[in-house]
């Protein structure tokens, strides 16, 4: 077997190896680790609606949505009666296909054999994979494979029949979640300005037109019923665009994630991915290696990316980093790829050997660990002007659902991100009458009724009666029962 050949071959052992290690981050505790979210719950009980024939929607959770994943979802989750586990389990085959199609466009677009081994690895380990691909709505769950399946045939697209898959593809892509589109339109711009000769002419814009037509026309159509209310902002918060470096690199490296969804952390995240970028830049330089239109062009999308995120997202959650902090995976390989046949092949090799290594105990410390001893807790984090963090909606809620079965209650007032979880654990009982107090108000229509709000205060629009000993519904007042899970404020009737 020629060096060559051995080198292909283990390009695909690790590429398997990445696989079967992204499984097993995916796949660990799903049902548990973290709490069922409200937006979770929302796409469960929106496609048991469609099962039941009394609900058919053309968008999803908001306007800017599709309605493509709840569809998806229905024969899933009623073969898994319902269950956050069948949700998430979804979610995950959904991403570890995604991750495949990511490897097949790989092996057309990265001529180095070391950097798409380190790609693989890196991406299947990466914090933004891992635990956005555990937390089971559209924008994480399907746009990453479309996305992917878009760039795969992209990357090899030699007929006019593959670029019209790739259009479509991105249409599909940018129909589930609007924010998806910033890809084919940062990829339109970078080949105005890296490589027009061969993109730009009629014989490839036809096809992946006509492609994206058909792919985003449910869009179309729905807008007829639903108007999209997200809109650029021609000048966005001064504070989201300073923040925007900060809230990046602390996304791709995974420590806004882990507050987010766990509420503290238990080692402090160090800014290894951004470190580790400027490790390889500065190996880079010392070696003397030419930037090439490819890292150029890479580099542009990345940071493009980002930038147009901050520019045209409803806020800087981390969620909508998705797509360029993947894509960062794949720029910090590109960037060590000139290093592995010279003189700091072992230095590069150490930079993204640490950085895997980072990835893996920061998600076994910082998530998984965490989450399993303490259950997730309450905390906030602000980013930017616009954009307020929660953890509080990760807090599992299967427990308080038990105790106030267990307590005769029958009837909940709360807010929507304690009820839907709610109303999902109870879809096979029937007990209670969830009552949403932003959308219904806090009437009680029950002998047996309770308030449950979060144990902590919260700034978004919710109910902040953590310090109440009592409180009024409708003219009927409900008193502190401090015996139900520490982290809701829990009041009843008597």
């Amino acid at each position: 077997m020629t060096p060559g050949a051995r080198l292909l071959r283990g390009a695909a052992t690790t590429e398997v190896f990445a696989l079967l290690l992204a499984c097993a981050l995916l796949f660990a505790w799903i049902g548990t680790v973290p709490g069922l979210h409200g937006d979770e719950a929302w796409n469960i009980l929106t496609a048991y609606h469609i099962a039941a024939g009394t609900m058919r929607p053309f968008t999803g959770m908001t306007s800017y949505s599709g309605a493509l994943y709840d569809y998806l979802l229905v024969p899933v989750l009623a073969w898994g009666d319902w269950s956050t586990p069948a949700l998430r389990a979804f979610a995950a085959t959904c991403n570890l296909a995604a991750l495949g199609f990511a490897f097949a466009a790989l092996r057309h677009a990265e001529p180095s054999v070391p950097a798409r081994r380190w790609t693989a690895l890196l991406l299947a380990t990466s914090p933004i994979y891992v635990v956005l691909s555990r937390y089971a709505v559209e924008v994480t769950a399907l746009t990453p494979l479309f996305s992917a399946i878009a760039l795969w045939l992209l990357c090899g697209a030699s007929t006019s029949r593959r670029l019209f898959l790739a259009g479509l593809a991105f249409g599909i892509a940018g129909y589930n979640h609007a924010l998806a589109l910033a890809l084919p339109l940062a990829l339109a711009a970078i080949a105005l300005a890296f490589d027009r000769k061969s993109w730009l002419t009629a014989r490839v814009l036809v096809p992946l037109a006509c492609g994206f037509a058909l792919g985003f026309a449910p869009r179309i159509v729905a807008a007829f019923f639903v108007p999209m209310q997200m809109r650029p902002q021609i000048a966005p918060p001064a504070e989201d665009l300073l923040y925007l470096p900060w809230a990046f690199f602390r996304t791709v490296d995974g420590s806004l994630l882990y507050r987010w969804v766990t509420g503290q952390q238990w080692l402090w995240v160090i800014p290894y991915a951004a470190l580790a970028l400027v490790g390889i830049a500065i190996l880079r330089h010392a070696q003397g290696a030419r930037w090439q239109r490819r890292d150029a062009a890479l580099a542009a999308l990345v940071f493009g990316l980002a930038v147009a995120m901050a520019l045209i997202s409803p806020s800087l959650a981390p969620r909508y980093f998705l797509l360029p902090g993947l894509l960062f995976a794949v720029l910090l390989a590109r960037l060590a790829a000139p290093l592995f046949d010279g003189r700091y092949a072992r230095a590069a090799h150490a930079v993204l050997g640490a950085t895997l290594a980072l990835n893996l105990a920061y998600l076994a410390v910082d998530y998984f660990a965490t989450f399993r001893n303490t259950g997730g807790g309450l905390a906030e984090v602000r980013i930017g002007k616009r954009s307020l963090e929660s953890s509080h909606e990760f807090v599992p809620s299967d427990a308080l659902y038990r105790q106030l079965v267990d307590r005769g209650i029958e009837q909940v007032i709360c807010d929507r991100f304690i009820g839907w979880p709610l109303a999902v654990h109870d879809l096979a009982g029937q007990r209670l009458l969830i009552t949403i107090a932003e959308l219904q108000g806090p009437t009680v229509q029950r002998a047996r009724a309770a308030v449950v709000a979060y144990a902590a205060r919260t700034t978004r629009p919710q109910l902040n009666v953590q310090d109440a000993q009592i409180v009024d519904a409708g003219g009927v007042n409900l008193y502190r029962d401090r015996s139900f899970d520490h982290r809701f404020a829990v009041f009843v009737t008597r």
